[in-house]
């Protein structure tokens, strides 16, 4: 069975969505990302530039709900992290097609 482009479209978009949504989030609980998100929204933006709209929604459910997926470990893990600012870049860059995340 063949995917239409219009539902393509609409994954695609959707996901585009959640992690807009996501990042408007942070910032109105005026926080920073931390390591653990920051890699999630990579993986996240990388599913979007690979078409991989599925595998993408997942990654941002973890995100979103980092209450029940994010470990103890990874909560105090210090690494390198993102702004909202950086990220929405790096998801504008993706969506022109211009870069890689």
């Amino acid at each position: 069975m063949a995917i239409t482009p219009s539902a393509t479209a609409a994954s695609r978009r959707n996901l585009v969505q959640r992690i807009e949504r996501f990042l408007g989030a942070v910032d109105w609980e005026a926080r920073s990302l931390d390591t653990w998100e920051t890699d999630l929204i990579r993986r996240a933006i990388a599913k979007l530039q690979a078409s991989d709209f599925v595998t993408g929604e997942y990654v941002m459910i973890k995100v979103e709900r980092r209450d029940l997926y994010r470990s103890e470990r990874a909560a105090a893990a210090n690494g390198p992290t993102l702004t909202t600012d950086d990220v929405r870049a790096s998801l504008a860059r993706v969506l022109k097609g211009t870069a890689r995340p």
